[in-house]
């Protein structure tokens, strides 16, 4: 199942702690390995819990570095397609030094090559991850075109958290976690809140 957390935090930086913590929701979803990753003076944070199915060595542990080593990332998913990635980017001449036979590192070699928006119409599968272009300095968060992947964010100032899992964005000390009450009254008369709306203001899904 596996699942990804983080915050990007340019004021207040990124703290090692902060990032621990946000790991213990995600424990359930990924008891084979739980890693973090920081880059400090941008105040990123990228978590990650892994469950190992495609290729179960530790050449799959998250957050995964591309072999340029410009992005890294976590991401929580399957691509069922990713074998096709893998020979399509051969026969254009891409020529690139396969690590491990996960789909996570093919996405992250499409993304190398082609470029992020490129790359993510080549996938046919369920995900939800998080990019950093340590180069351009720019976060990404995506997630498949029918949301089979959970992914929950919170933008306020100048703070992004993000998860698949509320209780991960919860364990962040800067959050405010205020009660929508138009969006209770929705869930009471129809059983679910809509769009991309959850129980707290600033907090999406």
């Amino acid at each position: 199942m596996c699942g990804i957390g983080g915050y990007w935090s340019p004021q207040n930086g990124a703290d090692e702690n902060i990032a621990k913590l946000m790991l213990q929701p995600l424990r359930k979803r990924g008891p084979d390995h739980q890693g973090y990753w920081l880059e400090k003076n941008f105040g990123i944070a990228i978590c990650h819990s892994r469950l190992a199915i495609i290729d179960t060595s530790d050449k799959g542990i998250q957050p995964m570095h591309s072999l340029n080593n410009r992005y890294v990332i976590s991401f929580n998913g399957e691509i069922y397609n990713h074998q096709e990635i893998r020979k399509n980017l051969e026969k254009s001449g891409y020529k690139y030094q396969w690590n491990s036979s996960t789909d996570t590192e093919t996405i992250l070699a499409a993304i190398q090559f082609l470029g992020l928006e490129k790359a993510i119409t080549q996938m046919d599968g369920m995900f939800a991850f998080c990019l950093w272009d340590k180069e351009d300095k720019c976060l990404y968060v995506a997630r498949d075109r029918i949301g089979e992947k959970p992914l929950y964010y919170y933008i306020n100032k100048n703070l992004l958290i993000f998860g698949s899992e509320i209780r991960v964005l919860s364990k962040h000390p800067l959050i405010i976690k205020e009660i929508n009450y138009e969006n209770i009254s929705e869930y009471f008369d129809y059983g679910f809140i809509s769009g991309d709306n959850t129980i707290y203001k600033n907090l999406k899904k």
